[in-house]
């Protein structure tokens, strides 16, 4: 059932909670927020990938434009652009991306997405193309909703005029989303979160099988350093094929590289299948190598490489801003990436407002006072750096 797809892919993009742990991809390099590279050269240095990407900008958009080689030239009729739109706060609100032929467009598609004060997704629209009269037709057509603690508590999603309620149950720990038509449950998606952490550690995807059954899709499990970043990331695809990803971090805190494994089985033997790796210069990101590997992990098959030339290089998004908060026992604390011993907390609930500010130091106790369970907004101010993001309080 085509719904069944639709549905997995909008409840794997909404944000359950702003708070997402999933591996940034390797475009949110050049969101903003970051320097961005005015043009890239892709070189393969084993296969045969050449191709120039040229990246244009417009206040918070981006078009990104690849050409392929054509007998030493670069083809300039036959192409593909992706163009990203963002929100004052760095949300993506829109993608499109259009494949051309003979400078005519061959195939396109458009997703358009909204979202809450606190970054929590509001709404999803995803649109075909139609290359024959030029407009834009909506496939599928996604809404969420919300309790005050910041938990989604429900929504609804339409695939071509069809309308199906999405439910919501279960706790942090155990978050259940499921599509349901009338009394069957079509599709459904599990999180498991840290409630202390809000760091996602697990989540499956189940369909509708044929045997009128729900059947496993997709599962993930996550595992992360002392310092919350993720190491570890592990796919079950159908219990057919597993995967397993894992990242490596320099002295700086900044991703130095991501290597994934495949197996058959998941007790192993897992292959090597392909790297990243993320090469810096004074702290700016200057090269981006990504490598295949053949059947059996033992040479590499194909490599791309990623140069950004002269001042145009691009801020690694794991040295921005990033840092350790818990709260538990009545206190929270924070662990600021900088040495810093004069800084300012303040928590905001989701209404908008303030029930705490105080001064504060990294790496020690701060009383809560008495507040409702629920998510919160935490701001820091410390030094010329301001950090922001959620964070989950039992009381």
């Amino acid at each position: 059932m085509t719904i069944i797809i639709i549905l997995l892919s909008a409840f794997g993009t909404g944000q359950v909670l702003a708070e997402n742990s999933a591996t940034p991809p390797l475009r949110s390099y050049l969101e903003p927020g970051y320097n961005r590279p005015d043009s890239a050269i892709v070189s393969g240095d084993y296969g045969y990938n050449d191709n120039l990407i040229v990246f244009s900008y417009s206040g918070d958009t981006i078009t990104e434009t690849t050409y392929a080689k054509n007998i030493g030239t670069w083809n300039k009729q036959n192409y593909r652009t992706e163009s990203y739109a963002f929100d004052a706060k760095g949300n993506r609100i829109l993608y499109i991306f259009s494949n051309h032929a003979n400078n005519m467009v061959q195939r396109a598609g458009k997703e358009e997405y909204s979202f809450n004060s606190f970054g929590m997704t509001l709404t999803e629209k995803y649109y075909n193309y139609n290359v024959e009269d030029g407009s834009w037709m909506v496939v599928a057509d996604n809404s969420y909703q919300y309790d005050a603690s910041g938990l989604m508590i429900g929504g609804t999603s339409t695939e071509h005029g069809v309308s199906y309620p999405i439910k919501v149950s279960g706790t942090l720990e155990n978050l259940v989303i499921s599509a349901t038509i009338g009394p069957l449950v079509v599709a459904q998606y599990v999180r498991h979160y840290d409630p202390a952490t809000l760091k996602e550690l697990a989540s499956e995807s189940y369909s509708l099988s044929d045997k009128g059954i729900l059947e496993l899709d997709m599962a993930y499990t996550y595992t992360y350093d002392a310092a919350g970043r993720l190491i570890t990331k592990s796919e079950n695809d159908m219990n057919e094929e597993f995967w397993e990803t894992q990242y490596l971090y320099n002295n700086n805190g900044k991703r130095i590289s991501s290597t994934e494994y495949y197996a058959e089985r998941p007790t192993g033997p897992y292959i090597l299948n392909s790297q990243t790796e993320y090469k810096f210069t004074n702290n700016r990101l200057d090269k981006i190598i990504q490598s295949y590997f053949s059947d059996d992990g033992s040479r590499r098959s194909d490599t791309t490489t990623f140069y950004y030339s002269g001042d145009a290089g691009v801020v690694s998004p794991d040295e921005a801003k990033v840092l350790r908060i818990n709260a538990s026992d009545g206190n929270i604390t924070f662990v600021l990436p900088e040495q810093t011993t004069d800084a300012t907390l303040q928590l905001i609930d989701l209404s908008g407002r303030t029930v705490l500010k105080t001064q504060a130091a990294s790496d020690q106790p701060i009383a809560i006072p008495s507040l409702r369970s629920g998510v919160y907004v935490y701001r820091i101010l410390a030094g010329r750096n301001t950090y922001t993001g959620k964070v989950y309080i039992q009381n």
